[in-house]
């Protein structure tokens, strides 16, 4: 009983790449095309930068990246 189903496995790859793909195509920009920031704006954009490009790694192993996900939805 410790094997996870595939099922469950391709939902959390799904979920991984939905949130990547959703934020990162709003932070992203924001990362290369920015004027002067305010320091917690500019640490909350590099937080979710930072967190797209882990979400993208979970998709390749999305157990190892389970903490991850859920302090996302959490």
């Amino acid at each position: 009983m410790t094997e996870v189903s595939t099922f469950r496995l391709y939902l959390m790859r799904a979920l991984y790449l939905l949130i990547c793909v959703g934020m990162g195509s709003q932070i992203w920009p924001l990362m290369f095309h920015h004027a002067s920031w305010e320091l917690m704006h500019g640490v909350a954009c590099s937080m979710l930068a930072a967190m797209t490009a882990l979400m993208a790694l979970g998709v390749r192993y999305p157990l190892r990246m389970l903490p991850l996900l859920l302090f996302e939805l959490f």
